[in-house]
């Protein structure tokens, strides 16, 4: 049976059910090139009737009828096959962001963030809600702001409190759900000032950045000089200060003369750390003798090393860069699994689906990484991995190979028939080589116990010749040990 991803509609941010319901059925239907039925539909749901799912389809159509031509977009609803997703010229993010750019809570958080507090009354009258609506709906997006140190208070203003820089972090990343650049998002006065100081900034630091990089560079320079000019120092932790005593940066610009030290260096970090940009935006680690993070690097490699296959050395150097943006990252924001569910970038239920063998090696992968290093345990890091995984070993997937060499007292047919057979057995999980030169193999498979001066101290299994269940197991399991062993031993060699 099909792997079926299971939604919840719980409240996040405090978006209302209604639009979480929405987002996830449009996924669902865009997921789909057929009419699924609403009952195929409920089972990716927890708890939602069939009733409410046709009820919210007919919304989500005559939603579309307003906003889109035929041509450009249409939900059909059959009586009978159900609902089909026709999306022909507008991209799938549009869609969602629609309906969120309607929800009080959008309205509300980017005000916030724009102008850290409001009058309450006004607020909630141009807004057209009552004051306890208001206040039930900051105690929901409360409960999410909390994973990342922010609160609404709520008294004759609405306040937005936390440290600056977690403000500066997330405000970033909510401007980057809903408008990814910064000519696409609406209401910035003076959006040419920021344009132009994000391209001083970029010629000073002696960067190229493509039209679309410079977007997202714009964007994030308008969350920091915007941070600056709120007038609340950016005060660092003990943490973040030991943090940012790692690297050696470039001098600040005398054009930003508004700007703190601490604000040219979190500016930079955070910058590289979202690994938005092929750029190092001229950061150096002070002591490159010792990089950081090099076990959680090495953990990913022997991790990736036991499903898929050694790195080579350029491979691993990739996965220490993305490994240290991750936790760079992490002293600022930690994205939490249901934010970013939200940037609609990864299914991976749909990816299973369409890559069954790879994704089941990248499971394994993922499991063993995750348990050595549990602070990169989240859906972000794991679609990094993805991606990476992806990149090195493609989707046909490049096997672990083991050189084997097979004997039997039969015959040299028999050796061959042995040979076959190991390799359909294992051909999901390993890349059998099979030799005849005992020195040169990584183990023996014998029907019967060769002297070891003949092994030339290559390690030998004694199988049946019947190739039974056990047999299979005992060559697995000394495959694994044999993966683990070289992977601890290269582990302990970066410790020396």
């Amino acid at each position: 049976m099909m792997n079926v991803e299971q939604y919840t509609t719980e409240p996040l941010f405090g978006l209302d059910k209604e639009f979480l319901l929405k987002n996830q059925l449009l996924q669902i239907l865009d997921n789909s090139s057929n009419y699924l039925t609403f009952k195929e539909i409920a089972h990716h749901f927890r708890g939602i009737s069939i009733d409410v799912l046709q009820q919210t389809c007919r919304k989500i159509q005559s939603d579309f009828l307003e906003w889109y031509s035929v041509e450009e977009c249409e939900l059909v609803i059959h009586p009978q096959l159900g609902a089909r997703l026709l999306r022909k010229k507008i991209p799938f993010k549009a869609l969602i962001d629609a309906y969120a750019c309607q929800e009080i809570s959008y309205t509300l958080l980017q005000e916030l963030f724009r102008y850290r507090e409001l009058i309450a009354s006004d607020f909630y009258e141009n807004q057209h809600v009552s004051e306890s609506t208001l206040r039930r709906k900051i105690k929901r997006i409360n409960q999410s702001l909390a994973h990342y140190n922010l609160r609404i208070t709520f008294a004759y203003k609405i306040k937005l409190t936390g440290s600056e820089l977690a403000i500066r972090s997330f405000y970033f990343y909510f401007l980057f759900l809903f408008y990814r650049q910064l000519p696409a998002v609406p209401g910035i006065a003076e959006q040419g000032f920021f344009e132009s100081k994000a391209i001083k900034i970029q010629n000073h630091l002696g960067l190229t950045l493509s039209l679309k990089e410079l977007g997202v560079f714009s964007l994030i320079y308008y969350v920091h000089e915007h941070g600056v000019h709120s007038g609340t120092p950016l005060r660092l932790t003990e943490k973040e200060n030991e943090l940012f005593h790692q690297f050696d940066f470039p001098p600040k610009p005398n054009f930003l003369n508004n700007w703190s030290f601490n604000d040219w260096q979190f500016f930079l970090l955070f910058t590289m750390a979202t690994d938005l940009f092929e750029q190092d935006f001229d950061i150096a680690t002070r002591d490159v003798l010792v990089p950081l993070f090099v076990f959680e690097s090495l953990a990913w490699g022997q991790a990736f090393k036991m499903a898929f296959g050694q790195l080579t050395s350029e491979e691993q150097a990739l996965v220490h860069e993305a490994i240290q943006k991750s936790l760079v990252l992490s002293y600022f924001i930690s994205i939490d699994d249901e934010f970013f569910r939200l940037f609609q970038v990864i299914n991976f239920e749909t990816f299973q689906q369409q890559n069954p063998l790879f994704y089941q090696r990248f499971e394994q992968f993922w499991n063993d990484f995750r348990f050595k290093v549990p602070a990169l345990d989240s859906s972000s890091f794991k679609f990094t991995s993805l991606m990476l995984a992806s990149y090195f070993s493609p989707l046909d997937t490049q096997l672990y190979s083991v050189k084997i060499a097979v004997y039997s007292e039969v015959s040299s047919h028999f050796n061959y028939y042995l040979a076959n057979r190991l390799k359909s057995q294992f051909k999901t999980k390993y890349d059998f080589v099979f030799i005849t030169d005992f020195q040169q193999a990584d183990l023996i498979i014998t029907t019967f116990e060769l002297p070891a001066e003949e092994c030339y101290e290559t390690p030998q299994i004694i199988i049946d010749p019947l190739l039974t269940s056990n047999d299979l197991l005992l060559i697995d399991q000394w495959i694994e040990k044999m993966i683990v062993k070289e992977s601890d031993l290269l582990l302990s060699m970066s410790d020396i």
